[in-house]
């Protein structure tokens, strides 16, 4: 079974897709469990780039291969929670068919606030390999750098299928 597959069909067993139940009670609890984990995962990433930070500012020699280590294990836990972050964003987005008539303004620019909302995240999984430059860590930079690249990557691929759900099945406007 293929991704696009797996998440058609979780949205299938969900009732998310297709026509509304009448009975909202269905389907708001996975809404809640989806904006809880929408703050656990935006809560975890602040803190551990904060931690990152403090890191860089404080420890005596980040040159060291120790802190180096660590800094990229960091690293690496940031952007897995940056990448959780956007499955559960695009879950829950996608998951409410039935969407009031919104205004003309707001249907001119979903396309460029999607392009938006993607390449800001791109950019955000890049700030830290920054930072390592700032504090002239290049070989670190590098390995950061092919490994965000690698988590954008799976997240193209994890956002794509909601992409093309969302083509097959357009909102239904009230």
């Amino acid at each position: 079974m293929t991704l696009a597959q797996s998440i058609i069909t979780l949205f299938s067993t969900l009732r998310c897709v297709g026509e509304m139940s009448d009975n909202e009670e269905e389907y708001s609890p996975y809404i809640a469990l989806q904006k809880a984990n929408l703050t656990v995962f935006a809560l975890f990433s602040g803190f551990i780039f904060a931690t990152i930070v403090m890191v860089l500012a404080q420890y005596p020699n980040v040159a060291q291969l120790q802190a180096q280590a660590a800094l990229f294990v960091l690293n690496f836990m940031l952007d897995l929670f940056l990448y959780l972050l956007l499955d559960e964003q695009n879950t829950l987005s996608y998951c409410v068919t039935v969407a009031p008539q919104l205004p003309p303004r707001v249907l001119k620019t979903l396309r460029y606030r999607g392009l938006l909302l993607n390449g800001s995240w791109i950019l955000l999984t890049m700030i830290v390999p920054i930072l390592f430059l700032l504090w002239n860590l290049p070989y670190l930079a590098l390995a950061s750098i092919l490994m965000s690249l690698a988590w954008v990557v799976l997240g193209f691929l994890t956002v794509k299928p909601y992409w093309d759900f969302r083509r097959e099945h357009p909102l239904v406007r009230k």
